[in-house]
């Protein structure tokens, strides 16, 4: 089966996926077409990197008559993915040639954000609306980014049987403990943006100073300066460093360091793929209700907590953690082993053709062979 994946630029969320597939014993050919050839700002800034795909086949800021021969080849053995529907002008040209020769496609795409946005939400919910409207008969499956993603979607009208739980893979190789913690670390990895929920972490933590804790802020933008503010005028100045954006390899360490990892959201994060980058390392993460990756805390008691994005739920969940200290090389193996196990490259390839309807053996089932 052929491959071909729509996207603005290059995603290293996407890069495990691609590879795997890729390699898969299908022998399945992977395409990826990128809008633009760079990274976007927001991710260099955070020291991405491009990834250097090896057995996959790299189209950049193609010609409408090479869009119009990568969707016209090969039909009866193609799928086509895109990342959103008309999120940029070359996913645009090639999706509406799908529509017009009425082949079907697959959608892969985060919710749209909802939880704690204010009234933007329902012009983004109205758009959505008009999107479905004119797709809607060309779409074989919604690959829905977590559980929040998969609610985004039925709120907007599509049927519960075209979705599919998916999810971002990153695949980072375990780096070893420098050595043993005895106090706990708790780490924060992302943008100094309201969403992320910094100021809830810094006031819940101002409940906490008769416990022993160190946190470390890795971020930076506009709210930064007001998290350093807050956590001086907490009283917990002393115990919290903030830091800027490093590395990967780099954060990877501290991650493998850390207590455990905390994502505060107090309002809808598409994934939020630091979870992955801190579970592969065998650290736990403490996130609330509204971060996409709670999805991978379920299923082992080790890797985690969802909480509430309030300061009881948060406070309770950060004391229980605390007290019981950092995790055991025992226990982190254990988090990283049901890692590898569940949200690798290959394990995000084998969702994919489940999804779509390939069996084990490469070929297409009947059922979907049907307009692919």
């Amino acid at each position: 089966m052929r491959f071909v994946f729509w996207q603005q630029f290059h995603s290293p969320h996407q890069y495990a996926l691609l590879d795997a597939l890729s390699r898969h014993p299908g022998g399945h050919t992977v395409e990826l077409v990128l809008d633009q050839n760079e990274l976007s700002e927001q991710r260099r800034n955070m020291h991405w990197n491009a990834p250097n795909y090896q057995n996959v086949t790299v189209y950049t800021q193609p010609s409408p008559a090479l869009i119009d021969l990568l969707i016209s080849q090969q039909r009866d053995t193609s799928i086509h993915i895109f990342s959103g529907l008309r999120s940029n002008k070359t996913g645009t040209i090639a999706i509406e040639l799908c529509r017009e020769q009425g082949i079907k496609v697959v959608v892969m795409a985060e919710a749209g954000d909802w939880n704690g946005h204010g009234k933007a939400k329902y012009l983004r919910l109205l758009k959505h609306y008009l999107l479905r409207a004119r797709y809607r008969s060309n779409i074989q499956r919604i690959l829905a980014i977590g559980d929040l993603g998969v609610q985004w979607y039925r709120r907007v009208g599509y049927s519960p049987n075209l979705l599919t739980p998916f999810a971002y893979f990153v695949e980072p190789p375990r780096i070893p403990l420098q050595r043993p913690r005895v106090e706990v670390e708790l780490l924060f990895v992302g943008r100094s943006v309201p969403y992320k929920g910094g100021s809830l972490l810094l006031e819940t933590l101002s409940h906490l100073r008769f416990l022993p804790w160190h946190a470390t802020f890795i971020t930076e933008g506009p709210e930064r300066a007001r998290w350093e503010a807050q956590a001086l005028q907490n009283g917990i100045a002393d115990r919290v460093t903030f830091e800027n954006f490093e590395p990967p390899y780099a954060i990877a360490q501290r991650m493998a360091n850390a207590t455990a990892l905390v994502l505060p959201n107090t309002a809808d994060e598409g994934w939020g793929v630091v979870v992955n980058e801190a579970l592969f390392q065998g650290t736990p993460v403490i996130c609330t209700t509204l971060t996409g990756a709670k999805d991978m805390l379920q299923g082992n008691v080790h890797c985690g907590q969802v909480v509430a994005p309030d300061v009881p739920s948060l406070r309770a969940a950060l004391e229980k953690q605390i007290v019981s200290g950092p995790p055991s090389e025992v226990e982190r193996e254990t988090i990283a082993q049901h890692i590898r196990m569940h949200w690798s490259g290959q394990a995000a390839a084998q969702r994919l053709l489940d999804a779509v309807g390939i069996p084990s053996k490469g070929m297409p089932t009947a059922a979907s062979k049907v307009n692919l």
